[in-house]
C-alpha cells in the first residue's frame, strides 16, 4: 500500500503528459463564414441573397488569396455549390482583414443570371456582388449588390490553454489522491 500514492502520482503524471502532448498537436481549424447582402441596382434590385464559405486555416493570420473548401449562394430562386463556380475561387485577406470574395459562376444564359463577387481594394467596404440575368431580347442586364460577412468559426482553445486546464484538474486529482 505505501506506493499506492507514488503510482497515482507516476499514473496522473503520464496521463498530463499525454494530453498535453495531444493538445499541443490539435489542427487549425477551417474558418467559416456567412454573408447577406441585398442587390442594390439593376432588373433584380431589392432582392436578397445569402450564403455560407469555409477556407482551411485562420481568418485573423490569414494573407492574399484563400481557396475555398465550401461554398454556398442563395439567390434569384437558384443554389449555387462549390462546384458550380468558374476555378479560382477565393476569399482575399491582408494582414488578417477581409477584402471579399473572389469569385464566378455562370448561369444558365436564361433563367439563372452569371454571379460575381469582386472583393474591394483597400477595405471590405469595397466589395461587391454582380449578377447578369439575361432579359427577354437576350441581352445580359447587370446588376449590383453589397453584402456583409459573419465569421461563424467555432472558437478553439489554444493548446496552451487546454495543457493549463488539464494540468489544474491533474493537481485537483493528486489531491484528492493524497486525501484518500
Amino acid at each position: 500500500m505505501s506506493d499506492s500514492p507514488s503510482r497515482s502520482l507516476r499514473t496522473a503524471a503520464m496521463a498530463l503528459s499525454l494530453a498535453a502532448l495531444c493538445a499541443a498537436t490539435v489542427p487549425a481549424s477551417a474558418a467559416d463564414f456567412v454573408f447577406t447582402g441585398t442587390t442594390d441596382s439593376g432588373p433584380l434590385a431589392g432582392q436578397a441573397f445569402s450564403g455560407s464559405f469555409s477556407f482551411a486555416g485562420a481568418a485573423n493570420t490569414a494573407e492574399g488569396d484563400q481557396a475555398l473548401t465550401a461554398f454556398t449562394l442563395s439567390f434569384a430562386g437558384q443554389t449555387w455549390q462549390l462546384g458550380d463556380l468558374n476555378a479560382g475561387a477565393f476569399m482575399v485577406f491582408t494582414a488578417g482583414q477581409p477584402l471579399g470574395l473572389a469569385l464566378s459562376a455562370p448561369g444558365d444564359g436564361a433563367v439563372v443570371p452569371d454571379v460575381e463577387f469582386v472583393p474591394g481594394f483597400a477595405d471590405f467596404s469595397e466589395a461587391h456582388f454582380a449578377y447578369k440575368p439575361i432579359d427577354l431580347e437576350g441581352m445580359p442586364q447587370l446588376g449590383f449588390g453589397s453584402y456583409t460577412l459573419t465569421d461563424v468559426t467555432p472558437a478553439v482553445p489554444e493548446p496552451a490553454s487546454v495543457a493549463l486546464l488539464l494540468a489544474g484538474l491533474g493537481v485537483v486529482g493528486l489531491r484528492a489522491v493524497r486525501r484518500a
